[in-house]
């Protein structure tokens, strides 16, 4: 299967996983399903199983994505595609292909690295505690103000009582 380099490990992209399984499990399966879906938050689950007349022997992968996430050019056009193919390569990770190097798909890998400068030094404008990126554009698009979520519960609380 072929790789790509990302800081210096071999990683190995989720079309190559998925053309590798139909090689080795010609009666085999993927299917995809959304688990949830509300305001631009995506949460989907990956099912690979090798072989449909053993049903019980079966693997699953989940992602989730945002699709105002600010890091991904792909997730404001896309974000429900790219959810559904870091699921599915998961998924197919924990059936042992494509893992040699790495479990983590490489946009999982630079994904984790951006989030993590994106939520350095990110305070909660009320309560001055630690928040993510995620919680900050939240905040900001339904409330106007950069919340981490305890304090967004409070907010919507308050309007539920109105």
């Amino acid at each position: 299967m072929k790789t790509i380099n990302i800081k210096g490990k071999e990683y190995t992209p989720v079309n190559e996983r998925i053309l590798e399984f139909h090689k080795l499990y010609p009666k085999g399966r993927i299917t995809t399903k959304i688990i949830s879906h509300a305001e631009g938050i995506i949460v989907m689950m990956a099912e690979v199983t090798p072989d449909i007349e053993n049903e019980k022997r079966y693997f699953t992968g989940y992602a989730n994505e945002y699709q105002a996430d600010k890091r991904s050019m792909v997730n404001a056009t896309s974000y429900i595609e790219n959810c559904e193919t870091s699921a599915v390569g998961r998924a197919l990770g924990l059936l042992g292909i494509g893992i040699e190097t790495a479990f983590a798909s490489s946009n999982e890998v630079t994904g984790a690295q951006n989030r993590e400068k994106l939520n350095k030094d990110l305070t909660c404008e009320k309560c001055k505690g630690p928040m993510t990126y995620a919680e900050k554009e939240y905040s900001k698009s339904h409330y106007l103000v950069e919340y981490c979520r305890k304090c967004q519960e409070t907010l919507k609380k308050k309007d539920e009582a109105f």
